[in-house]
């Protein structure tokens, strides 16, 4: 036997790096493959560019890093946290490589999902709306890595920031029929009731807390009607089912419609109401825990009730109520500031 023949039967032995990286690639299915473009193929509707090249293993990387779930999941949260996306998106695709056989292992499935999270995430925080497709077909179509709520969410936010509201539905739809698990709908609610397709987000969302948002979308768009009988409806049923909160947010959309309409009487009528001093308490409760940060939806009353004290003349009134708001923001801002200090992390507000 030749020593050229020993040394090729000694590559491919058994126990030799190159056969063992061949055989842990060989195994994934479809990775290293053209696969189908249509989303009807597989169980997500991803929508994704057929032209574009399939997303491989990166095999080049599988014999320099240790591609356990865990160490996956370190890297990729180090290099998305230094902005280094291109190279977290590739160390990410190693996730599928430690895809647990037993569903007990929680540990490492959650490992995983938590990959996916960051990455996908990461690249739809930085509108890099095709990468996360991608990404996601990947990982949940061809790799069939169990899907996570948060990551159908990032998509779901995706698709109706880009106005690809078809889409966004489709994909939604077929996330519950798969997943059987809802993600985060309000993006999409919001964007098709403010495209005008308030009808359709009503078909497929109302319910619960979205009384306020369908009140404020149907005043928006013209339907009085609808909107007086939604309110109607909440009023009666207030003490039963539905929160305080929810009937405020209500009172508040049609007194940011009567102002916008230039009906000041009308919407001070609204001012002198179950209102200023209900909503101030509210405010005050809302904000009254160390650990509870201000959000886009509970400042949108408050702004509301600025202008509503503006527009009363209350500029005292007013001016106190922005010195809260900012105060409070500015204690938040504080304390998170002192805890990247103590852990060298950084948190957004």
């Amino acid at each position: 036997m030749s020593l050229l023949r020993l040394r090729v039967r000694s590559a491919l032995s058994l126990s030799s790096p190159i056969y063992q990286l061949r055989r842990q690639v060989s195994s994934l299915p479809l990775q290293n493959h053209t696969t189908p473009s249509s989303a009807a193929t597989f169980p997500f509707a991803i929508p994704r560019d057929p032209s574009s090249p399939p997303l491989t293993l990166p095999t080049d990387l599988i014999s320099k890093f240790d591609y356990t779930a865990s160490h996956v999941l370190a890297k990729v949260e180090a290099l998305t946290n230094l902005s280094n996306l291109d190279a977290a998106a590739e160390y990410a695709r190693l996730a599928v490589l430690s895809v647990p056989k037993s569903t007990k292992n929680l540990k490492t499935k959650t490992q995983i999902a938590e990959t996916c999270r960051l990455i996908i995430g990461a690249m739809c925080r930085k509108k890099r709306y095709e990468e996360a497709y991608e990404l996601f077909h990947y990982f949940f179509n061809v790799n069939n890595v169990e899907p996570d709520c948060d990551c159908c969410s990032d998509v779901v936010f995706a698709l109706s920031s880009q106005g690809r509201l078809d889409e966004a539905i489709r994909f939604y739809r077929r996330t519950i029929r798969y997943a059987h698990f809802i993600p985060d709908y309000y993006p999409l609610m919001n964007a098709l009731i403010d495209a005008g397709r308030v009808d359709e987000a009503y078909s497929l969302f109302f319910g619960g807390s979205t009384y306020p948002v369908f009140i404020r979308g149907f005043l928006a768009h013209g339907n009085m009607d609808k909107a007086n009988e939604l309110f109607q409806d909440l009023k009666q049923h207030r003490d039963e089912s539905y929160s305080d909160h929810d009937f405020e947010m209500s009172q508040v959309a049609y007194m940011e419609h009567c102002f916008k309409q230039g009906k000041d009487e009308e919407a001070m009528e609204w001012y002198r109401s179950g209102m200023m001093s209900e909503a101030e308490e509210m405010f005050n409760e809302i904000f009254s825990s160390s650990d509870r940060s201000p959000r886009y939806f509970d400042i949108w009353i408050h702004r509301m009730m600025v202008d509503g004290f503006a527009k009363a003349g209350r500029f005292d009134d007013a001016h106190r109520f922005v010195n809260k708001i900012a105060d409070i923001s500015l204690g938040h801002v504080s304390g998170r500031v002192h805890c990247s200090s103590i852990t060298g992390r950084d948190f957004l507000i």
